[in-house]
């Protein structure tokens, strides 16, 4: 496995027969078609960006921890219902803290990672009040012609 690094996927299956153990990460492997092998059988799997507010408002830190702790809870209901979710505060969090946790890092970061982040989703699940952010991303999403959901009912598998 020149050039590959190994990694455990217990559950999932690439739709070709191949599953479990672990996934050898290389251009053949990625570029299939993963399906999540959940509690409603094993069914194509879609990334679905969780976009609602995060710092809208100048939010305090208390409101801020509370709104992602309400996206985290959906996207455990999205990954229940057999798909891989995707926050992209999550994943812009750890950067910002990495480049100082400035406004500057802030601004630097969150908006961009979000934005890059969505064009590799396949679906958006928007949640939650206003959000310039979460606007942009569902833009991002509407103009690539890929779904938008607004309510978990909506997202399929359930």
């Amino acid at each position: 496995m020149r050039g590959r690094q190994a990694f455990p996927l217990a559950g999932l299956s690439n739709g070709r027969g191949k599953g479990g153990g672990s996934l050898a990460v290389g251009a053949e492997e990625v570029q299939g078609r993963w399906t999540w092998g959940g509690p409603h059988g094993s069914s194509p799997a879609m990334w679905i960006m969780l976009a609602g507010p995060y710092s809208t408002g100048n939010a305090d830190a208390e409101t801020r921890a509370a709104r992602l702790a309400a996206l985290n809870a959906a996207a455990l209901a999205v990954l229940r219902l057999g798909h891989v979710p995707v926050i992209g505060v999550n994943m812009a969090l750890p950067v910002i803290a990495a480049a100082g946790g400035t406004p500057d890092a802030y601004e630097e970061v969150m908006m961009p990672l979000s934005l890059a982040l969505a064009e590799r989703c396949d679906a958006c699940l928007r949640l939650g009040g206003p959000s310039a952010g979460a606007d942009a991303e569902v833009a991002r999403f509407r103009a690539a012609g890929k779904p938008v959901f607004f309510a978990l009912e909506e997202v399929p598998g359930g």
